[in-house]
């Protein structure tokens, strides 16, 4: 999560709005955009692109000028009694302020943001603009065609690249994925479980480096992102142990083929960062 200047508040509006490739959800008590012609040409030029736009204004009669201009422009809106709450969400990050998207409070307010692009804070906007702001996603659909990035193999050139030596990814029958690095082995899928999709990983221990773990707290310090889990022997006595990790961010996909462009990188990132963490604490643990 990014601190945002309270003088860059609105131009980090509008870029979010610039980088979008399906749509943005404004969530602004009040408005007023007519005589700001940096962000109306910013509005135009992203619905020129096919990006959905909608606004969501406080249901007041004293914000007649909100509505009156939203029609004026021919934005799609609605309207909440009660209000408050400032957001601005697309399908990449959302910006949480204290700033009403209005000319004057850019020019004169005092305000304070947040930025992120964190796949469980995009979950809870978007939980919360369905479930108090009667939003449906579900209606708001791209209407460009969005490069979609290939989950399998933009994993095996990150991991080849970061680890500089072969990796090898297959897949198995259960629907699971095995990584080879080497003589080291994980197994990694989407873990659906309470209706909460999260990233699921694992890797296979020698009898040594589980009991050195058990003394040291070096590796689980690292792996800070996961709820760790470590079993000496995993449902079978013949099996090796194992060190489990779950995710703590909640993923909308509850699959690899249906992660966004958002997600994909997140989990990219989460499995490289499990596989080259845990091939370190092997090879340190073998040199002792």
């Amino acid at each position: 999560m990014i601190f945002i200047k309270p003088s860059e508040i609105a131009a980090k509006i509008m870029t979010l709005l610039d980088e979008s490739d399906e749509f943005v959800l404004f969530v602004s008590p009040y408005i007023k955009i007519a005589e700001w012609p940096k962000l109306l040409k910013r509005l135009e030029q992203a619905k020129a692109r096919g990006i959905n736009i909608h606004f969501i204004i406080r249901d007041e009669e004293s914000n007649w000028n909100s509505f009156q201009e939203l029609d004026s422009l021919g934005i799609s809106y609605s309207s909440i009694s009660r209000l408050h709450c400032k957001f601005y969400l697309s399908e990449k990050e959302v910006i949480v302020t204290s700033m009403n998207l209005h000319k004057s409070s850019d020019d004169f307010s005092l305000d304070i943001g947040y930025q992120t692009s964190e796949a469980e804070r995009l979950y809870e906007l978007k939980d919360f603009s369905q479930r108090f702001l009667q939003f449906d996603f579900q209606g708001f659909k791209p209407t460009t065609t969005v490069q979609k990035i290939d989950f399998l193999p933009a994993l095996n050139e990150e991991l080849n690249k970061r680890m500089n030596k072969s990796i090898h990814i297959k897949e198995e029958l259960n629907g699971s994925y095995l990584i080879q690095t080497g003589a080291n082995q994980y197994t990694f899928f989407i873990w659906n479980a309470r209706k909460q999709n999260r990233l699921r990983i694992n890797g296979i221990l020698s009898g040594n480096e589980y009991s050195t773990l058990l003394k040291s707290n070096s590796l689980i310090k690292k792996l800070k992102e996961f709820e760790l889990e470590i079993y000496d022997r995993y449902k079978s006595r013949n099996s090796y142990p194992l060190i489990w990790a779950t995710s703590t961010i909640i993923l909308e996909a509850d699959s690899f083929e249906r992660l966004n462009s958002v997600e994909v990188n997140k989990v990219i990132e989460l499995i490289a960062f499990f596989v080259i963490e845990v091939d370190a604490y092997k090879l340190e643990v073998s040199s002792c």
